[in-house]
């Protein structure tokens, strides 16, 4: 049984950030949802994250939530921001919060496009220690990164969307229907950076994309 001092029943838990469309919620749905990061220690509250599902969830609570603890949760409102009451609390089994904590640590960390490109900056330099493959791949890169002039024209906002790689495997499709050269966008370059890297990192196990036999890697041409 929990102490009073952090029992979490009744608390509301702000989930604006979370895209509540792609959860699929309604008003009143009751749901189960396992604490894999707590509020912060000794404040009244705070950032906290859940695991509802297969979904990692960011909420904000108005009153201490342990991490550990296995929550019933209800729809409490979808709209303008949603909102989950915690009807019921019990700690999670060991085996459960272990699994959880496992999948957490290995989520990927998606970083902002600016670090991105830092990295290709100092990637591409005449002074980096990468071969000169690498280096040809992060400039290719860093020239499909739009600037503001483009970005502004409607002309040009359309093409950057088109070559940011949202549609790289539609494109992929209708060429390999058609028997033409898809175009390259972010997405394809990105990959053939990828492909470039595991050569540049002889003292690493990393293993290098491998296809079926018999099968090539898709010829890209620059969209204009």
């Amino acid at each position: 049984m929990l102490p009073p001092t952090i029992n979490p029943i009744g608390a509301l838990l702000d989930a604006t950030g979370s895209r509540n469309t792609s959860l699929g919620l309604r008003e009143g749905q009751l749901l189960r949802a396992l604490v894999v990061q707590g509020t912060p220690v000794g404040r009244g509250g705070g950032q906290a994250l859940l695991e509802i599902g297969r979904l990692t969830v960011p909420v904000r609570s108005q009153l201490p939530i342990p991490t550990g603890l296995t929550l019933k949760l209800e729809v409490a409102r979808l709209l303008p921001s949603l909102n989950l009451r915690v009807l019921s609390s019990e700690p999670a089994s060991p085996r459960e919060v272990a699994s959880q904590r496992a999948a957490l640590n290995l989520l990927p960390q998606q970083r902002g496009l600016a670090t991105l490109a830092s990295a290709l900056q100092q990637a591409s330099r005449p002074a980096s220690p990468l071969p000169e493959t690498v280096r040809t791949a992060a400039r290719e890169v860093l020239r499909t990164f739009p600037d503001r002039s483009v970005v502004t024209d409607p002309a040009g906002l359309r093409r950057a969307i088109r070559e940011s790689g949202l549609f790289l495997e539609t494109q992929l499709a209708r060429a390999a229907a058609t028997g033409t050269t898809p175009p390259l966008d972010l997405k394809a370059l990105l990959l053939r950076l990828l492909v470039q890297l595991p050569t540049a990192q002889d003292s690493t196990s990393v293993p290098r994309p491998t296809l079926p036999p018999g099968q090539e890697p898709p010829a890209f041409s620059r969209a204009e």
